[in-house]
């Protein structure tokens, strides 16, 4: 029970404080909304097979790309991933989402290009700990013509180096392009929240139909109240949430208590001036 409230308060947090992915320079004023590509799963194969030929792939604004084993005996997720296709051993982290990391914007000679720089990736000597990560310099550059994205290159800068790059052409880094989202369908809060009471209302009702047929055939249907599923459970849990935040309350405020106290005597101890008379 309590790893389930664990992974349903996590989904609360990061439905309710998930990154919106839109950049504005402070310069010109102009607006990047990546979150356009934000659900996009973006896959590149470098064709140069002798110094790289693998697979690169890309979700922008989330770690969900390809899943890579680590020392561990876990996996990590990441943004940007590096795999070969007929070597399931390799597979790299290049880059994991971060956001914090801002791009930077320039319109010399374009109609504008956004470029981020990541250095959060997995560690260029696997067998040195102070190594350093693997970075990534990805490039949004505008095109109208190529849609939601194209990917231009994807690869190592030179073979061996540990640094990547990746340039993607995409209408959303144009100027007087805004993405809104379709207000038609449903948001993941609201499935969330649907999901939730379905099953909260699947459980009283089967739990109450068994109960009926099963247990309380005595009842009947008619015992609407004798019928609920763990009645008494539900009928005590309000009075043991109340014992159980009355416990926190004074198990807290003991602790607080005892530390005063501690911190009291420590001082009187090491000659608090009279806190302690002389009775002789």
């Amino acid at each position: 029970m309590l790893s389930l409230t664990l992974v349903v308060l996590q989904l609360i947090f990061q439905l309710s404080f998930s990154q919106n992915c839109v950049y504005t320079d402070s310069t010109t004023g102009r607006k990047f909304y990546l979150d356009a590509l934000a659900h996009a799963s973006i896959t590149y194969q470098n064709t140069d097979t002798e110094n790289d030929g693998h697979y690169y792939t890309l979700t922008p604004c989330r770690n969900a790309a390809v899943e890579c084993p680590n020392s561990g005996g876990g996996t990590d997720t990441s943004m940007v991933s590096q795999t070969m296709q007929n070597d399931a051993s390799i597979c790299t982290v290049i880059a994991n989402y971060d956001s914090t990391i801002s791009p930077r914007f320039s319109d010399e000679d374009t109609e504008g290009v956004w470029d981020f720089t990541f250095q959060n990736g997995d560690k260029c000597d696997e067998n040195d700990p102070d190594s350093n990560s693997r970075e990534l310099f990805l490039t949004f550059l505008c095109n109208e013509g190529a849609g939601d994205y194209n990917v231009v290159e994807a690869g190592e800068t030179y073979k061996g180096s540990c640094s990547y790059e990746i340039q993607i052409e995409t209408k959303w880094a144009c100027p007087d392009q805004v993405y809104t989202e379709d207000t038609t369908s449903l948001s993941g809060g609201w499935i969330f929240l649907i999901i939730l009471f379905s099953g909260i209302f699947a459980y009283f009702l089967f739990g109450w139909i068994l109960c009926a047929f099963m247990n309380r055939k005595d009842r009947g249907f008619g015992d609407v109240c004798g019928n609920v599923p763990h009645g008494t459970f539900w009928t005590k849990l309000p009075s043991l949430v109340f014992a159980g935040c009355c416990f926190t309350k004074d198990f807290l405020f003991g602790m607080c208590d005892k530390s005063g106290g501690d911190s009291n005597q420590t001082s009187g101890a090491n000659g608090g001036g009279g806190a302690y008379e002389n009775i002789d």
